[in-house]
């Protein structure tokens, strides 16, 4: 029979290149119980895959030995949007031509909004 498996994130601080990544994901790996262990220096998230028998805490203390920060990374809740995602939004213009040429000259030209020969 299988062991259950835990799959974590952890936010990370601390990194500034590819290279801190990497040392935090070697390290991490060499830990008993742990294995696909993934670094992203651009979202500062580790994510690994860890068995219920390795040492609890284990992962934060390796990690902040190597003097970098660590906390658990909170899992989203269903149906929110999550960090990044790109939400619609609507911007509402001057319906009438002449409000919207003026408010199109003055927002492309700067405070010189006297000019007439805007095409629509």
């Amino acid at each position: 029979m299988s062991e259950a498996v835990n799959q974590l994130k952890y936010r990370i601080g601390g990194m500034d290149c590819a290279g801190c990544a990497a040392k935090i994901e070697t390290a991490v790996a060499r830990l008993p119980g742990v294995s696909q262990v993934g670094v992203s220096l651009a979202s500062g998230v580790m994510t690994l895959t860890r068995s219920p028998n390795s040492a609890s805490g284990a992962i934060e203390r390796q990690v902040q030995a190597l003097g970098y920060s660590i906390a658990p990374r909170a899992s989203p809740s269903p149906g929110l949007p999550q960090r990044g995602c790109i939400r619609s939004s609507t911007l509402t213009l001057p319906s009438s031509p002449p409000a919207a040429a003026r408010w199109s000259a003055r927002a492309w030209t700067g405070p010189s909004a006297n000019r007439t020969s805007v095409a629509w």
